[in-house]
């Protein structure tokens, strides 16, 4: 009856090899496959290796706050360059940057203030 299939399913669940534990600690190639699925589809994404171990990732980001009047401040998205230290994600000393790129006419306040809700994020 159904004390004897318990017995079979609990016999079985025995047999099987453990699981290994997922990896803990990201790596930068984590953390580029997720940027590329979040942001390359938005517009251009682009990553280069700078000098001093630096990778440099642009990306345009199209806001989703049903506040953010997009069609008058930036009908094509936001450019963002996030300057990210070699050492990322295994340690947050230096912390990424990030710059505003445009689009152009942006408020001046919005571009200087957006990189400091970064690096509060960040930090």
């Amino acid at each position: 009856g159904g004390a004897a299939v318990l017995r079979m399913l609990r016999s079985e669940l025995r047999v099987r090899a453990p699981v290994p534990r997922p990896r803990q600690e990201p790596t930068w190639e984590d953390e580029l496959w997720r940027l590329e699925r979040l942001y390359s589809h938005a517009g251009p994404f682009t990553v280069e290796e700078g000098s001093r171990s630096i990778r440099l990732v642009k990306l345009t980001h199209h806001c989703t706050d049903p506040d953010w009047e997009a069609v008058n401040w930036a009908p094509a998205g936001l450019s963002f360059e996030v300057e990210v230290p070699g050492a990322y994600p295994g340690s947050l000393s230096p912390p990424p940057r990030l710059r505003v790129l445009g689009p152009d006419g942006l408020p001046a306040r919005f571009a200087l203030h957006v990189p400091k809700l970064f690096d509060e994020f960040v930090s």
